[in-house]
């Protein structure tokens, strides 16, 4: 964030210490020594607690109120988990240090907007040193929309007109919020239309249908949602907007005021930051967007999964909470939540999240998909089986994901002993998506273990190391391929490959100690037997990687 702090650290101690309640974790792991909880708030940003850092590194804090640095890392984590209230006192000490630092000015500003303390936002905003083009583009936007705030809509709209040549895709879609809010419908129109033309978004698009639906112009409306869905498909907002014209309604304005308005402002650049790094340092331009605007339709929702994109699996599910049951994303969140507890191996929590959703609708795709492949992994393989049947044969023809139900389908027959009908799945699964790794690499190497044509399997197999060939699991069937046809020597070229690239991975072990033992090679063969159960093989493996340890192979 570029802090410049200048050597005025006395206006921390001055500021005083900010008393904050722990969370629920730093609570477990509480301590009165500064130096232990510096280390305890190290240990929980490492593992991405980065709520319990703050707490951690802000208890260190009040202790040493002149650590300017250590200050900025306590105002960044709480603005990273949302915790506006935490960072605002911070942000003020921080600007007392340093007058023109931008994000403690934007906190502080956006305090002021949801307090309808507009004038001071303005001061606020105004104090920032000119810096980076973003800094330059949200200053320009907020101030637009504080205009608006006091009434003058004529300053605000030229003030966004001012920024068109260089931010098109700010200013058009910002000017048409702006006299929409105003009551201006007709320019709301002009400017909506001028973001479709020179900037479109999803956001644009649908404020364009909005007011066309509200100026009579339904067929309008339903032709511009129509095109923003063929090419954006699976948007929840979209579906619900042609839901509301279908039934005979109008699609109402979603910006309604000027916190929801800079709100927008926010959320318009968390997007756009996002698309540039990854996300990252979109997160604190989210935060304050959600700050300004809870009820956002899509807000908590796309910072949900960008949370879980970048591994922080338990603010994701906290900010998946926050998505309304109400809203378009609802279902969205749902899913999020549920893939979020699966990654962290909490796999009975995301099938109680996700069985109420598919059996509300269980032609819900993306649903059934989730929780079938969460039968599969917890051994449920019948569930998964009967789950996959209503999409299946509901199905009007080959969509995107029809490979994954029969795959998956495919996986679960075959996992409870029904090879003929797990080789029939697969093999439409593949029909269906040529090529697919994961559908050729488990028809492959089913069938070498259920006895089919091992050199079609070995074929099979090949093509899937050829897509993808760092997968270990795939070189692991190569090489369980060339064991099956006696092809010791290749076997062990092949699964010591996989061995480095699966190093903890219990049957990669027993495959490579088997061939290992064919060739002579029996003391390693012994030694990767035992690493299969250290590795954590199933009691039913064991047993028989206890008698390999014992007697070798026949």
């Amino acid at each position: 964030m570029r802090l410049r702090l200048k050597a005025a650290a006395a206006l921390l101690a001055a500021a005083g210490a900010v008393t904050l309640a722990p969370s629920a974790s730093a609570q477990t792991q509480f301590t009165s020594s500064p130096t232990g909880a510096f280390l305890a708030g190290q240990a929980a940003a490492s593992r991405l607690d980065l709520d319990a850092a703050a707490w951690f590194y802000g208890f260190v804090l009040q202790r040493d109120p002149a650590n300017t640095q250590l200050a900025a890392t306590v105002f960044s984590l709480w603005l990273e988990v949302g915790n506006i209230a935490a960072a605002s006192p911070i942000a003020a000490t921080l600007v007392g240090v340093d007058p023109g630092f931008a994000m403690g000015r934007l906190v502080l500003a956006s305090q002021a907007i949801r307090s309808g303390q507009y004038q001071s936002a303005l001061d606020q905003l105004a104090a920032i040193t000119p810096g980076d083009t973003l800094t330059s583009i949200t200053v320009g936007l907020l101030q637009a929309w504080l205009h608006q705030a006091a009434g003058e809509t004529d300053d605000a709209l030229a003030l966004l007109d001012g920024m068109s040549g260089d931010f098109p895709e700010f200013a058009y879609y910002q000017s048409a919020l702006v006299a929409d809010v105003a009551g201006r419908t007709d320019v709301a129109l002009f400017f909506a239309e001028q973001a479709m033309d020179r900037a479109p978004s999803i956001g644009g698009a649908l404020l364009y249908a909005s007011l066309l639906s509200r100026t009579g112009d339904a067929a309008g409306a339903q032709r511009t949602l129509e095109d923003l869905l063929a090419a954006v498909p699976d948007q929840p907002q979209v579906v619900a907007a042609l839901a509301a014209l279908a039934a005979g309604g109008t699609i109402p304005a979603t910006v309604t005021d000027v916190r929801s308005g800079t709100a927008t402002v926010f959320f318009s650049l968390a997007t756009a930051i996002m698309q540039q790094d990854g996300g990252q340092t979109s997160i604190p331009y989210f935060q304050l967007s959600l700050r300004l605007w809870p009820d956002a339709p899509s807000t908590a929702a796309a910072l949900g999964e960008l949370l879980q994109d970048l591994g922080r699996q338990e603010q994701a599910i906290d900010t998946f909470a926050l998505v309304a049951a109400d809203s378009p994303f609802a279902t969205d969140a749902i899913l999020g939540a549920a893939r979020s507890d699966a990654a962290l191996g909490r796999f009975d929590e995301a099938i109680a999240r996700l069985e109420p959703l598919v059996e509300a609708d269980p032609l819900d795709i993306q649903a059934v998909l989730t929780l079938a492949s969460l039968y599969n992994t917890v051994n449920r393989f019948a569930s998964a089986v009967t789950v996959l049947a209503t999409p299946i044969n509901f199905m009007d023809g080959p969509t995107e994901d029809s490979w994954r139900l029969y795959f998956l389908r495919g996986v679960a027959h075959e996992r409870v002993g029904d090879w003929q009908r797990g080789e029939e799945d697969l093999r439409i699964a593949l029909l269906l998506e040529p090529g697919e790794p994961d559908v050729l690499n488990h028809l492959g190497y089913s069938m070498i273990i259920y006895g089919g044509d091992a050199e079609e399997a070995l074929g099979f197999i090949e093509e899937a190391v050829a897509a993808r060939p760092q997968a270990g699991y795939i070189i692991d069937s190569l090489g369980w391929a060339f064991y099956s046809l006696g092809r010791y020597e290749e076997a062990v070229v092949e699964l010591e490959r996989a061995v480095e690239l699966e190093p903890s991975h219990w049957e990669v072990a027993e495959h490579l100690g088997d061939a290992y033992w064919h060739v002579g090679r029996r003391t390693e063969a012994v030694f990767q037997w035992r690493h299969a159960v250290d590795f954590g093989a199933p009691d039913s493996a064991t047993s028989r990687l206890q008698e390999k340890i014992a007697n070798g192979l026949p």
